[in-house]
């Protein structure tokens, strides 16, 4: 399933959720996630994003053999294997456990895309295991164009800034009367009023 849209209309806070809610759930296969992110190297790329997904797994289990096969195979952990690689190796694992949950929040902040992209194509198709993966990202066309090719219209939602408002509008009239640090303009409502409208003006779903 892919969540898309506008900068500021709560995606993140969604995944979390989302993450949460399947960490609740007793019956629930293997769940793993990742959070690209624009201000941190270390959560950009489709290598990073690989290497967190089988260290999440291997942190269920200390008996994967196809890990330690890669390992082996590399020098005792001395050089780096290629992503194509370590792919194999996920694939190996997803196939030991048969159920695994894949949620990937921010496509748009990776700076290697479209190999990415590519990837998550070929985790969806690949007939080995059950992936069930969720990605959010902001609405771009390379985006769209490519999971278009592989997503069916009903999994592709969009999440609406509008939809969001009622819930911050909620929040900003509940903080303005219950905040302590706003305690003085209690016998302003003038101000208060005023207050709430400029922060709602400028929330723009966020």
């Amino acid at each position: 399933m892919w969540l898309y849209g506008n900068a500021g209309c709560g995606k993140s806070i969604l995944s979390s959720t989302i993450i949460e809610d399947l960490k609740s759930k007793d019956t629930l296969g293997c769940l793993t996630y990742f959070y690209f992110d624009f201000n941190d190297s270390g959560k950009q790329t489709l290598e990073n994003l690989i290497r967190s997904l089988v260290s999440q797994l291997y942190a269920r289990s200390k008996s994967w053999s196809a890990l330690e096969g890669l390992y082996d195979t590399h020098d005792d952990g001395c050089s780096q294997p290629s992503c194509d690689s370590m792919t194999k190796t996920l694939i190996a694992m997803i196939s030991e456990i048969q159920d695994m949950w894949i949620v990937l929040d921010a496509l748009d902040e990776s700076t290697t895309r479209p190999a990415l992209l590519t990837w998550l194509q070929g985790m969806v198709s690949n007939p080995v295991g059950s992936v069930h993966l969720l990605v959010t990202s902001r609405n771009e066309h390379d985006i769209r164009s490519e999971i278009d090719l592989w997503a069916a219209p009903e999994d592709c939602v969009a999440i609406q800034s509008d939809l969001i408002a009622p819930d911050i509008q909620t929040y900003t009239e509940s903080r303005i009367e219950k905040d302590r640090g706003l305690q003085r303009w209690r016998s302003r409502p003038d101000i208060q009023e005023s207050i709430k409208i400029s922060i709602l003006n400028k929330a723009d779903g966020m």
